[in-house]
């Protein structure tokens, strides 16, 4: 398993990993909007806050990515994800684990916070154990009420 920063040659394969990321959660999300998603793959890339896990066969089998921003009531910036994801046949190597040790060592170099979370509601009670066996605290939890317009 090896994991590296993203080149934008990775930016197909990584829509096909967000692709299958969006498959996983059991309840209803919003529909994709594709260009928009595009557009922050390669900008994230560009900026060099995106990594990816591959396989012994050259094939990514999971993506980390995020940006600088800040939380909507401070100035204090922090790296955080916008994507974390391993494909279900790979969640039992070493990917996960040494991708957000390369995005926790991204935020380092960069003398930021980092900010990171899951919410798509899968697998909830693992990604909880995940995050906090990496040193995260666990800060909130965030909510849907479908039809509420």
């Amino acid at each position: 398993m090896q994991v590296r920063k993203a080149t934008l040659l990775d930016t197909s394969p990584i829509l096909a990993l967000l692709a299958e990321m969006h498959t996983e959660p059991e309840q209803q999300l919003d529909k994709v909007n594709w260009p928009k998603v595009s557009h922050i793959v390669v900008q994230c890339i560009s900026n060099g806050s995106v990594f990816v896990a591959i396989d012994e066969t050259n094939l990514i089998v999971g993506s980390i990515g995020g940006d600088k921003t800040t939380e909507w009531y401070s100035d204090v910036a922090k790296l955080a994800d916008y994507w974390f994801y391993v494909l279900k046949d790979h969640r039992n190597t070493p990917a996960g684990f040494s991708l957000m040790k390369e995005f926790k060592k991204l935020a380092q170099e960069a003398s930021l916070g980092l900010t990171v979370g899951h919410v798509l509601g899968y697998e909830i009670d693992r990604m909880d154990r995940f995050y906090t066996k990496l040193g995260f605290t666990k800060t909130g939890t965030l909510f849907s009420l479908e039809g509420a317009i």
